[in-house]
């Protein structure tokens, strides 16, 4: 999704000229583990909670969205469609926003200050203004997000209309939906290198269909839309 809380406590130290990105409240001890203990660390504990933002964004939905939405998604409807996707976009506006505001705003006080020195490429892409670089990545993020609302309301209408079976009681399966809500952070790395590493040449960038190059084709007829956004914001 973005950035976590643990990078806003980091941007507020440096502003307050803290010399530390972050001072852990937990685990202050990880700089002395020994390479395996960290490695389990990160790939056991860390993966999932670097991934709190999103939990948190679809805990969200399914405790105040999913009562006032399901029991009528059976049938399609605006209404119970409308909501789902206005929760989804006012997510994306109000968490992309405030990440903007926080790293690239003129009227915010933090992009000046020590984070500029701390970025990995200082230069705002959105100084240009005849290069459109702001409009395309709300453009496009945008419709990534009404992509993933419809995956959304379709899987909703197949559940509630009884086309696919689900259920609803998380401790009913207690070991099962352990288990599922684990391998989601596993699953989308996985997912996320593969989808990608696919849409990129196999070979050469030269290549095309002729040449059995499917990557190389949806890379330039595709992919490389992503690739324009060579200095990413939020």
């Amino acid at each position: 999704m973005t950035f976590g809380i643990r990078n806003i406590v980091g941007i507020h130290r440096l502003h307050t000229g803290k010399k530390n990105y972050l001072t852990p409240l937990l685990f202050k001890t990880y700089g002395q583990w020994s390479y395996w203990q960290q490695k389990a660390f990160d790939y056991l504990i860390w993966c999932h909670l670097a991934h709190a933002l999103d939990f948190s964004a679809a805990l969200l939905c399914w405790l105040w969205i999913f009562p006032i939405t399901f029991p009528e998604a059976n049938e399609w409807h605006i209404k119970w469609v409308s909501r789902v996707f206005l929760y989804n976009i006012a997510l994306e506006f109000i968490l992309y926003s405030f990440w903007h505001w926080m790293t690239h705003a003129r009227m915010s006080p933090y992009p000046r200050g020590p984070l500029h020195e701390r970025k990995f490429n200082p230069i705002n892409p959105y100084e240009e203004k005849s290069q459109h670089h702001l409009l395309r990545e709300i453009t496009f993020t945008t419709f990534g997000w009404l992509q993933s609302t419809f995956v959304q309301c379709v899987f909703m209408w197949l559940w509630a209309s009884g086309r696919l079976p689900y259920y609803n009681d998380f401790w009913s399966r207690p070991y099962f939906s352990i288990f599922i809500l684990l391998s989601i952070t596993f699953w989308r790395e996985f997912h996320f290198y593969w989808i990608h590493r696919f849409m990129h040449p196999w070979w050469s960038v030269q290549n095309g269909l002729r040449q059995g190059d499917i990557g190389a084709f949806l890379y330039r007829h595709v992919h490389s839309l992503h690739h324009q956004s060579r200095n990413p914001g939020p």
